[in-house]
């Protein structure tokens, strides 16, 4: 009788052909192929594209070409090509944009959903006038007149230590009982530590300027008129010295782009981001060779016109065409959002939020404001603004409009 034998070398490359297949297969599978039809429907491998779908908040319904696929947040296969997304949630606006799908590349949605009917809550009551924020947008000055002689003078906000009680969000750093600062303009050091309290001149006197500790009531302000002017240009060149150290901060090749195109420079919270004017014409050549995929499927443009708006992105070596310029019309002033991502903008009377990359423009608060007065809450979730609700006879008064 003859005993068959199995070759534990062939056993070993048998195992070794499977599992190399399994992995092949997972590798496959993990960058997006999928077994589909073809036009004819014949079953193929075909690859595709991953689109993660999130928003905030999340839960919500997303279409694709119209018909409803999932709810944010969620990760799916498609096949290469241009998609209409769209993301909605009930009492909120809806997203929008026009999604490129490549092969085995991930392209993200970032939704941000604004609520139709957002909360609005007092900051202050006792009425307000000439409020400021600091370079950072996390605090908030401005003068009070309307109470007794020891409490009128100029107050200070931390919006980072949040908004009730009230009492622990502001204090007051200067009174009335030292000199008219109810009347003051007021002006903050570029690391936010001092403001500078200008008293404007009446028919009885000269203008008086003072020096404040941010951090602290001031009993004996520091006059500081004549020197007023040396501090705003000391100031003025330290805040020059910030921005010079971003720049020199970024990489090298984005750097030279920088001082060859970018004017007025704005950077986003996280400084990844850049709002700027194209100073000049021309091509921005590429920065990080060979490029790198983005999630943002929105195509960027290298050929920038003199004058217009733009986004670089430095962590992605992407540029962005954000607004063109008019000849009748002069750009609004932006304001990056907390969540890097999104601008704010005062147009028409509105306020206005939009993507980086141009897309999504949604007017988030329609009702009464003055001065364009608009800063927005250092977490994103909301803003704040200065109204008397359109009624001259009460002073107007900071309120924050909640949006989550």
């Amino acid at each position: 009788m003859v005993k068959h034998v199995k070759s534990p070398m062939l056993r070993t490359i048998l195992i070794v052909l499977v599992i190399s297949i399994v992995a092949i297969g997972a590798i496959a599978y993990g960058k997006g192929y999928r077994i589909t039809k073809d036009e004819s429907g014949r079953q193929i491998v075909a690859g595709t594209g991953l689109l993660v779908i999130t928003s905030s908040p999340d839960g919500a319904r997303t279409f694709i070409d119209g018909e409803l696929s999932t709810a944010t947040d969620d990760t799916i296969n498609l096949k290469p090509g241009k998609y209409t997304v769209k993301i909605e949630k009930d009492g909120y606006f809806p997203w929008e944009k026009e999604i490129v799908i490549k092969n085995e590349q991930v392209t993200e949605t970032n939704a941000l959903l604004f609520p139709k009917a957002p909360q609005l809550t007092n900051l202050t009551t006792t009425g307000i006038s000439n409020p400021v924020s600091d370079s950072k947008g996390q605090i908030l000055a401005y003068t009070v007149a309307s109470a007794s002689a020891n409490l009128n003078g100029v107050y200070i906000m931390n919006l980072n230590r949040g908004f009730l009680p009230i009492g622990d969000a502001h204090r007051q750093i200067s009174s009335n009982l030292i000199d008219n600062f109810s009347e003051a303009t007021l002006e903050f050091s570029p690391d936010s530590s001092e403001l500078l309290a200008t008293i404007t001149p009446t028919a009885s006197g000269s203008a008086r300027s003072y020096l404040l500790r941010t951090n602290e009531f001031n009993p004996s302000p520091l006059l500081v008129t004549a020197s007023a002017d040396t501090i705003r240009e000391n100031w003025k060149q330290d805040m020059e010295e910030i921005l010079d150290e971003r720049l020199r901060s970024m990489p090298k090749n984005a750097r030279i782009l920088a001082k060859e195109y970018f004017a007025n420079p704005l950077f986003s919270p996280e400084e990844d981001n850049i709002l700027y004017t194209a100073s000049a014409s021309g091509t921005l050549s590429i920065a990080i060779n060979p490029p790198i995929p983005s999630t943002n499927s929105t195509p960027e443009v290298r050929n920038v016109v003199e004058g217009n708006l733009y986004v670089y992105n430095i962590k992605d070596d992407k540029n962005y065409l954000f607004r063109e310029k008019t000849e009748d019309t002069e750009f609004p002033q932006f304001i990056w959002h907390p969540d890097n991502r999104h601008l704010y903008y005062i147009e028409n009377n509105r306020i206005n939020s939009v993507e980086y990359d141009g897309f999504n423009k949604t007017t988030v608060y329609a009702g009464p404001f003055i001065n364009n007065f608009l800063v927005p809450w250092p977490d994103g979730a909301g803003m704040v603004i200065l109204t008397s609700f359109n009624d001259s006879s009460i002073p107007p008064n900071l309120y924050r409009i909640i949006f989550k």
